[in-house]
């Protein structure tokens, strides 16, 4: 190790061993020993670019920054470049240098999968066994095993290892197969993570030092590129990593692993020892990162819905307090319906998302951390819908500071066939609303303070579907703009009768999601899950 690398290393470590136990929040900052370690080691608005902390700024747009994540190979050279000149932050790019081309000034990320054990599929060309038996280890330790004969949840009717029962997965003990631990060989008693179509995906063995040396030796070569290609990227290694489905919940029991070899009989709660192993994996990649390249490689785990952001899980809670970036998809999902409230196609709602997806995104970023914030409009096909193109872009512009980072899918699926273009792209971001203004004289913002730039309340009153619901209108201003959200009630819905009308104070121009804008008003009318950006007449 470089002896300039101490440091900043150290401090990383601290972070480590934090994550084991109760740790002190971001907005208690690692000590500043002259270079940075990630971006909590920096002031707000700054990040840590490389080994010092500098300013965050916006690369393509000066008043929000985008984020795409792409999970197959791009169609040609022209989706690649129109992908990089798009986006402020790419997830999973295959060229580097052609993403670069396009905008020198882009966080590139790999993508990675470590609680799965995804390493040894058939026709990988560089497998975590070969990898083991190069360097002194057993691959199958990789892997998390059963002791005995086990029905796994949620596989129920479906057969996971050949020649057994379905749902079923045989354990294995040395001397197996015997009664109750009937394996032939170990591989076939590995873990398996819920069902979630498909084959299966193998639990990790992430306590495991070997398989953690593999995560290092794998993640430091994709991310300079000689994993795959053998050659360093021209114009440098990747910015840092998005590691996917990448918390552990206790409560939801995956993997039932008081059944496994490496857990057997541990309770599984929030103190269980693989949830040690989760959060603490982060911050030890990011620290090993550190010491191979020199300078900060950003970990992004990501959360998938904005429930886990903030739900009371002590792993999912810890890893915010040690690593700043996370990917969520946090307006999951516009649908457009009128209803269910809940379940698989529910409607956004002011009950369940206002505080979720908008007061704590808040306060995360205020406490230094990164948010990559995805919004998916399932409503209208690939080519989504106007209204849920802007009731996305318009929270966002509620939460908006420079730590933050929108992303638009008309598609649950990152990997759409069709040119990225029609699918994770919502023009209306090219529009320049400018930059948060102050909130009007006499108002006071979302947390009751006064002369502040933050969002706040702009009209409220009974729900005309339900005069027992109280409707609220949510308006932030900006210097070229003014936006408003108003979101739907539990027991309301989004259909034309739940509109309601707004005096706006002054005359407006509703922006289209063209950038074209309309005639000048001065009294709208506006639905649940609906909003509008309105643009100043003069």
């Amino acid at each position: 190790m470089q002896a300039r690398l101490f440091a900043p290393v150290a401090a990383l470590a601290a972070l480590l061993a934090l994550s084991c136990g109760k740790v002190a929040g971001p907005s208690e900052p690692v000590e500043n020993t002259g270079m940075c370690v990630t971006d909590f080691s920096c002031a707000y608005g700054e990040e840590c670019d490389g080994a010092a902390c500098a300013p965050i700024a916006p690369t393509l747009r000066p008043h929000i920054q985008t984020a795409s994540f792409l999970l197959r190979g791009p169609i040609d050279a022209n989706e690649a470049s129109w992908r990089a000149s798009h986006f402020d932050v790419l997830i999973a790019v295959g060229d580097l240098d052609v993403a670069r081309a396009a905008n020198p000034n882009a966080k590139l990320y790999d993508y990675l999968v470590t609680r799965f054990n995804r390493f040894d599929l058939p026709g990988t060309p560089k497998t975590a066994m070969a990898w083991a038996a190069n360097h002194g280890y057993n691959g199958e330790d990789f892997y998390l095993h059963y002791k005995e004969d086990t029905v796994v949840p949620t596989w129920e009717g479906k057969v996971i290892v050949p020649g057994y029962a379905a749902g079923v997965v045989p354990g294995w003990v040395p001397g197996s197969p015997k009664p109750g631990a009937t394996a032939q060989t170990r591989d076939q008693s590995r873990v398996p993570g819920y069902y979630s179509g498909g084959e299966p995906w193998w639990m990790a063995n992430l306590a495991n030092p070997g398989y953690r040396k593999f995560l290092d030796a794998y993640l430091a070569g994709s991310l300079d590129g000689t994993w795959w290609y053998n050659q360093k990227w021209a114009t440098g290694p990747a910015d840092g990593t998005m590691i996917d489905v990448s918390i552990w919940y206790p409560a939801y029991h995956e993997g039932v692993l008081e059944h496994s070899v490496e857990y057997y009989g541990i309770p599984v709660n929030d103190s269980h020892p693989y949830t040690y192993a989760v959060e603490s994996s982060f911050p030890a990649l990011a620290a090993d990162m550190l010491e191979e390249f020199g300078s900060t490689k950003d970990i992004m785990p990501n959360y998938s819905h904005v429930l886990f952001l903030n739900y009371d899980n002590r792993c999912a809670q810890n890893i915010q307090k040690t690593t700043p970036w996370i990917y969520g998809e946090v307006w999951v999902t516009y649908t457009g319906l009128s209803g269910p409230t809940q379940g698989t196609g529910r409607c956004m709602s002011e009950d369940y998302d206002y505080d979720q997806g908008v007061r704590q995104i808040i306060y995360q970023t205020r406490a230094g951390g990164r948010r990559v914030l995805g919004a998916q409009d399932l409503a209208g096909g690939l080519s989504g819908t106007d209204r849920g193109k802007m009731l996305t872009l318009a929270l966002y512009y509620l939460v908006h500071n420079s730590h933050t980072y929108y992303m638009y899918e008309s598609t649950n699926q990152h990997s759409q066939a069709e040119d990225i273009s029609t699918w994770n792209y919502n023009p209306a971001v090219d529009f320049d609303i400018g930059q948060p203004d102050q909130i009007p004289n006499g108002t006071t913002d979302f947390e009751g303070k006064a002369n502040t730039k933050e969002h706040f309340l702009f009209k409220s009153g009974p729900d005309p579907i339900d005069n027992t619901l109280t409707y609220h209108v949510w308006a932030r201003r900006f210097t070229n703009a003014l936006v408003l959200v108003k979101l739907m009630p539990v027991g309301s819905n989004t259909g034309s009768l739940s509109a309601t009308t707004v005096d706006l104070g002054g005359s407006y121009m509703l922006l289209n999601v063209d950038g074209t804008v309309g005639a000048p008003v001065t009294q709208t009318t506006i639905r649940n899950n609906e909003a509008l950006i309105l643009i100043p007449a003069n």
